[in-house]
């Protein structure tokens, strides 16, 4: 399927009011839970759902990983954690 089409800048709609989205099961067999920012790894084993106000520091400091781990499990949080989305799952540990 192709996105052809999509603008720069502009707000898509990807979920309606009252959907629940099925979690999905990696090959790993643990079930990922929805919505994760793009690019997030496929060999997550626990997720932490990111509320609002939430900095990479203290999601960090909570699970006892490095900022570097957690930038490489979920890149969409970008190095200095400005694309963070609250609402989402991130991944805070690795088989």
């Amino acid at each position: 399927m192709a996105c052809n089409g999509l603008w720069a800048d502009a707000y898509v709609c990807v979920s309606i009011v009252g959907h629940i989205p099925t979690p999905v099961t990696t090959g790993n067999g643990i079930a990922t839970p929805t919505p994760t920012q793009a690019g997030m790894v496929s060999n997550c084993k626990a997720f932490y759902k990111v509320v609002s106000g939430d900095i990479c520091a203290t999601i960090t400091s909570k699970y006892k990983i490095t900022s570097a781990q957690f930038i490489r499990w979920n890149p969409a949080a970008k190095s200095d954690c400005t694309g963070l989305w609250s609402n989402t799952y991130a991944c805070v540990a690795v088989l």
